[in-house]
C-alpha cells in the first residue's frame, strides 16, 4: 500500500515546476492556493493574474504533472483562480497599473481611443477614472516615441528598439510609473524592466532627449464641451494650436466627409460633426475619413475637426 502523501511533499514537488517564462518557481509566487489532500487524492487552485493568460494549459500540465510523481498521490485536480489584489489594496491593486498604462501611452504619443477604453476597463474594476487624471498624466509625462501616423517610426521599430520595456524604464527614471505591481507573467513589474535596454536611441529616446516635454494629449473644458473633451495634440500642427473660424456643422460623419469631398471646406473653417458618442455613432466611430480627407486635400493645417 502506497504512503500517504503530506502537504510538504506536495509543495515540494510544485518548487520544482520552474517555468522558464516565469523564471520562478509556483510556490514562491504564491500561485498554490486551498491545498487539500484526501487520501490518494489531492486537489489545489492555481492562480493566475488572468485565468486566459497564455501559460494556462502550460501551467496547469505542469502542476499535474509534479503532483502525480509526490509517492501515494492517485488523482489530481487542478482548478483556475483569478489573482486579486484583496481588502483594502484591492483599489490600489487595479488603479496603479491603469496609472501606468496610461503614463505608457502619453509616452508613445498616444491616441484620443485611451480616453474611451482605459475608462471602460477602469468602470468594470469598480474605479473612478475621471479626465482629470488623463490631463495630470499627460502634463508631467514627457513623449519618448513618435509613432506613425503622427511620426516617422512604427511599431516593429518600437519593438526593435527595446518595446513597452524600454519605454516604461526610461519612464522609472523619471518617477512615473509604479514598478511593484505584478504582470501578467506573476512578476513584479520591477523584475521585468531590470532586464529593459533602449537599443535605438533615435526610435526610444531617453528623458533627456524627449521629443516633447508633455504628452500626446490634452484634456479642454468650454462652452463646447462643459463635461471635457480630449485632443491629441502629438498631431496638432503647431499652426493650428490656436485657430478660429466659421463653424460648419454636419449631423453625421458622412454628411461631412461628403461636404469635404465636394470642397465645401474652405481653410479656415471649423467642421463641427454632431451625434456621434456612444449614442449617436452609435459606438464613438473614430471619423478617420473626415480627417484623412482634409489632410489629402491639404487643408489639415488649416482646418479644425471637433466631433
Amino acid at each position: 500500500m502506497s504512503d500517504r502523501p503530506t502537504e510538504e511533499a506536495v509543495l515540494q514537488a510544485l518548487r520544482q515546476v520552474e517555468d522558464p517564462e516565469l523564471r520562478r518557481d509556483l510556490v514562491s509566487l504564491g500561485m498554490i492556493k486551498d491545498l487539500k489532500i484526501e487520501g490518494g487524492k489531492v486537489s489545489l487552485t492555481l492562480e493566475l493574474t488572468t485565468p486566459a493568460c497564455p501559460l494556462r494549459d502550460h501551467l496547469l500540465n505542469e502542476t499535474r504533472r509534479a503532483v502525480l510523481g509526490v509517492p501515494g498521490v492517485e488523482e489530481v485536480e487542478v482548478r483556475l483562480g483569478a489573482r486579486v489584489p484583496h481588502d483594502g489594496r484591492q483599489r490600489e491593486g487595479v488603479q496603479l497599473p491603469i496609472r501606468n498604462a496610461i503614463a505608457v501611452d502619453m509616452a508613445l504619443g498616444c491616441s484620443t481611443n485611451t480616453v474611451l477604453h482605459v475608462p471602460a476597463i477602469a468602470r468594470e474594476a469598480g474605479l473612478d477614472l475621471p479626465l482629470t487624471v488623463f490631463d495630470e498624466i499627460s502634463r508631467k509625462t514627457p513623449v519618448l516615441a513618435s509613432l506613425i501616423p503622427a511620426g516617422p517610426h512604427s511599431v516593429p521599430e518600437l519593438h526593435e528598439a527595446g518595446g513597452i520595456p524600454a519605454v516604461m524604464a526610461e519612464l522609472k527614471r523619471a518617477g512615473l510609473i509604479d514598478t511593484g505591481v505584478l504582470t501578467g507573467t506573476g512578476e513584479p513589474l520591477e523584475a521585468i524592466l531590470s532586464q529593459a535596454c533602449i537599443r535605438d536611441p533615435e526610435v526610444i529616446r531617453p528623458l533627456e532627449k524627449a521629443y516633447r516635454e508633455e504628452g500626446g494629449i490634452a484634456i479642454l473644458w468650454g462652452s463646447l464641451a462643459p463635461e471635457g473633451a480630449v485632443v491629441k495634440t502629438s498631431a496638432v500642427v503647431s499652426e493650428m494650436m490656436r485657430h478660429e473660424g466659421p463653424a460648419r456643422v454636419f449631423e453625421s460623419e458622412e454628411e461631412a466627409y461628403k461636404a469635404i469631398l465636394e470642397r465645401q471646406i474652405r481653410p479656415g473653417d471649423v467642421v463641427v460633426i454632431r451625434y456621434e458618442g456612444p449614442k449617436g455613432g452609435p459606438g464613438m466611430r473614430e471619423m478617420l475619413s473626415p480627417t484623412s480627407a482634409l489632410i489629402g486635400m491639404g487643408l489639415g493645417s488649416s482646418v479644425a475637426l471637433i466631433t
